[in-house]
């Protein structure tokens, strides 16, 4: 739950904004409840607001609406987020500034003339709401403010500083943040090279559900490294939970979606098609995903799996759509 339960007026004017027809609140609504943005995830509910938007004529909404009945989430969509959680993040939320700032990056229009200086004013802008977050203890930005200093992304590099954020975030229990500060133990990044002290964080990351954790954990156990006895059998206790397929996340891009290699089963296979059937129909463009992933090539991969009554019955359904949608 988000900070809809905790200011309940100002989401509830939103509801009554899509209520009203207004489109930018329909699609936020249907985005926050896709993907658990600000509010719990309620697919139903996601569907409603989508289909309200793709009653208006927006294309977007009907291709969301595909994605929903394929995978169960939408793509990211930064400027939606950053709609989401801007007034909860000026009015002080750290998950919200943490938010906002991941999502500033993202924000910038392509402008050849001035490019470079709009991607650094981004980065500033967020490295203000993530410093903001982490101020307040918000452990994701914590753990983003330490990769960005252990890399030097979009500020200059000081693994000293990244570990000092990545201790932060482990304190408060961030499975990545205590793998990242076993490797800079193990290299010596930042802080004192020491290897007893890199397992302790690998064990912490890997009881965190950290999969690469999980993974090296059972190596320490299988070869009884720092100390400790060979335990074969816990060993390969842990690497069973490393070969678990991880949860469901959301992908910055379409052909990241059919990329997955353990895709979720359709939530309805005839509705995906039937809406994919419609933008494709309406020459929807895709942003940023390039002439290998079109409206009409997904249709193509969701028709691998269907049956012909399948087929039959979405291309149905889009006939219905066409005529009810303008």
């Amino acid at each position: 739950m988000g900070w809809a339960a905790s200011r309940p007026e100002a989401w509830a004017a939103r509801i009554k904004a899509g209520e009203q027809g207004e489109l930018t609140a329909q699609l936020s609504l249907g985005y926050a409840y896709a993907q658990g943005e600000v509010v719990t995830k309620d697919l139903p509910t996601a569907i409603k607001w989508y289909r309200a938007a793709a009653k208006q004529g927006d294309l977007s909404a009907g291709f969301n609406l595909g994605m929903l009945y394929r995978f169960g989430l939408v793509p990211l969509d930064y400027a939606i987020m950053a709609d989401l959680y801007r007034l909860a993040a000026e009015q002080g939320d750290a998950v919200a500034q943490f938010k906002l700032g991941m999502a500033y990056p993202f924000l910038t229009t392509l402008d050849l003339n001035n490019f470079v200086g709009q991607v650094k004013s981004a980065h500033a802008e967020a490295l203000i709401w993530l410093q903001k977050a982490a101020g307040q203890d918000q452990p994701d930005a914590q753990l983003l403010l330490g990769e960005w200093y252990a890399e030097g992304n979009y500020v200059e590099k000081n693994p000293v500083k990244a570990v000092q954020y990545f201790k932060k975030a482990a304190a408060r229990n961030n499975s990545e943040a205590q793998w990242r500060l076993a490797q800079a133990c193990l290299a010596g990044e930042g802080t004192l090279k020491n290897e007893a002290t890199a397992a302790q964080w690998i064990r912490l990351a890997a009881e965190g559900g950290h999969r690469k954790a999980q993974a090296s954990w059972g190596s320490i156990l299988f070869d009884g490294r720092q100390g400790l006895a060979a335990n074969e059998k816990e060993a390969e206790k842990w690497w069973r939970r490393a070969d678990e397929p991880p949860p469901p996340r959301p992908f910055r891009t379409v052909t990241e979606f059919f990329d997955w290699t353990d895709k979720p089963a359709p939530l309805d296979i005839v509705q995906a098609h039937a809406w994919f059937n419609l933008v494709a129909s309406k020459n929807y463009q895709l942003k940023g995903e390039g002439v290998l992933m079109t409206p009409q090539i997904i249709l193509g991969l969701v028709e691998q799996n269907m049956t012909d009554q399948e087929k039959r019955q979405a291309e149905a359904a889009a006939q219905r759509l066409a005529e009810e949608l303008p």
